[in-house]
């Protein structure tokens, strides 16, 4: 979906502290620049992901969704494809008006194995309500290892936050998954097959991957 193209700013080191604190330890701080191109494969989903980025920058707002095997580096490019755009997201023109969920005000990275977690009611801030609203709201997402997240309750609403995302509010998602997209639409029936046919129409950007990038930073293994 084509809007206004959005004007990319840089922040000041605490907005990339609060970067730092989201993405996984071993790829913080890196970019598509510093991404594995051993095999044909990752360069062309190299490729993919910048190109990806430059229309989210001009105003292009697709989801991107990364699939294959465990260990393929689906992570790592989700990762450097947030770090990528993250910096200069802007921040919400109002503050104080929106529920915050304690990490950065506009960006969000989570992986989806703790999300059942990070929303279980509790007692203490951020409450569950202000999770979902961050998750739901924030400009730039990434979902790391969407199907991971159980099946069932959860999933279903998980599902549902994504789909208010790419089609309700058309807002930069980045999805992991070592499901393929007919697979992932198998496993959470009524709820997956809509939302595959939703990221179609909402223009998304499929990426598959299935080698092992070479030279890949120590202590990164996606979708185990």
């Amino acid at each position: 979906m084509k809007q206004e193209s959005i004007d990319f700013r840089i922040f000041s080191a605490t907005r990339e502290q609060w970067i730092q604190e989201l993405v996984p330890q071993p790829v913080r701080g890196m970019r598509l620049s510093s991404y594995p191109q051993g095999s044909a494969e990752h360069r062309s989903a190299l490729r993919a992901a910048q190109q990806w980025c430059a229309g989210i920058r001009a105003g292009v707002l697709r989801p991107l969704v990364l699939f294959g095997r465990p260990g393929s580096g689906k992570t790592m490019l989700a990762s450097c494809a947030f770090n990528e755009l993250a910096p200069g997201v802007p921040d919400r023109a109002s503050s104080d008006s929106v529920q915050r969920a304690g990490t950065a005000d506009n960006i969000c990275f989570v992986n989806c194995a703790g999300l059942v977690g990070w929303l279980r009611p509790d007692q203490q801030a951020p409450t569950p309500a202000q999770k979902r609203n961050h998750l739901q709201t924030s400009f730039l997402c990434c979902l790391d290892d969407l199907d991971k997240h159980p099946a069932g309750e959860w999933g279903n609403e998980l599902l549902g936050l994504v789909d208010s995302r790419v089609c309700g509010a058309c807002l930069p998602t980045i999805l992991t998954m070592n499901l393929s997209p007919p697979e992932l639409a198998g496993r959470y029936g009524q709820v997956g097959a809509p939302l595959l046919s939703r990221l179609t129409r909402a223009g998304g950007v499929f990426i598959r991957l299935d080698g092992r990038p070479t030279h890949e930073p120590e202590g990164v293994r996606d979708g185990n």
